[in-house]
């Protein structure tokens, strides 16, 4: 069972209101120094993070969502555009503000987009503070690759996780008329903890910008363990230099849904024409 105290409704949301209203001024001035009482330290820093992140712009008109997390209230509905100037690709996000018991704003992360937020609230077999718990997860680690935050990939990493990244390679058959057809074969490679991360932090230094998309969730809830999360997702990779759409997996301990724990993380670039997807029953 989780740790965390359950989801309450929010009764003072025009408190909160007037907090991101403040907000949302200070990025249409560029004034942040203004709102920096409103953070926690952690929170400030990751909020600059951000701001940075390619040039922010505020986009179309806030729709603020809140929701009570155990003693923290979590916002939804910030909508802003990141462009790059080295490069002509602009993203629409839709930012989250996580509030702690103080009402100070002590996280900030990108939303997971409509459909994949679809996917996980309509598991309505599965409490809300699961789904929810699931939903901030995915955003810290989406968020976590945008802003290059190494240090939180290196906590949410099992320490024996198994990494798995298949790559498609293909070959040129001879056939007995004379045509050459491309054959599809896959190679997987697997990556401790340590070579993992050593390769994203070469990443993140040769890349202006990184920003991930999911789509497509299916997620499943893991017997034996408690709070064990399968989670199947499409992913759609951007960067400055480079782009590819592959399916990612993660098996995801959320028995402490303030320190959630990657167990497994594999990705290949289309399903496999042997076994198709790798999925929870591989491990």
């Amino acid at each position: 069972a989780f740790k965390a105290s359950g989801l309450k409704a929010v009764d003072n949301v025009s408190d909160y209101d007037k907090v991101m209203n403040k907000i949302t001024e200070a990025i249409r001035t560029r004034n942040y120094a203004s709102v920096q009482s409103l953070f926690t330290p952690a929170g400030w820093d990751t909020f600059k993070k951000l701001i940075d992140y390619g040039t922010a712009r505020l986009y179309g008109t806030p729709k603020y969502t809140y929701v009570g997390y155990g003693n923290k209230v979590i916002c939804r509905g910030l909508p802003m555009n990141f462009s790059f100037k080295a490069n002509r690709r602009r993203f629409m996000e839709e930012v989250t503000f996580m509030f702690d018991a103080n009402r100070k704003i002590d996280n900030v992360s990108f939303g997971l987009g409509e459909q994949a937020e679809k996917d996980i609230l309509m598991k309505g077999d599965w409490s809300e503070l699961a789904r929810v718990a699931l939903m901030n997860f995915l955003e810290d680690y989406k968020t976590a690759f945008a802003l290059k935050d190494i240090q939180y990939l290196e906590s949410v990493f099992d320490d024996n996780a198994v990494i798995v990244i298949g790559k498609e390679i293909r070959r040129l058959n001879n056939k007995d008329n004379g045509v050459q057809l491309n054959e599809k074969t896959y190679k997987y490679a697997t990556y401790t903890k340590e070579q993992y991360l050593k390769n994203l932090r070469y990443s993140f230094r040769s890349q202006e910008f990184i920003n991930i998309r999911f789509a497509n969730n299916d997620v499943i809830k893991l017997g034996n363990g408690g709070e064990i999360y399968g989670i199947q997702i499409k992913q759609d990779y951007y960067s400055s230099s480079y782009g590819d759409t592959g399916y990612l997996f993660l098996m995801v301990d959320l028995n402490d849904p303030e320190k959630p724990i990657i167990k497994v993380r594999t990705w290949q670039p289309e399903r496999d024409p042997n076994f198709g997807l790798i999925g929870p029953y591989n491990f």
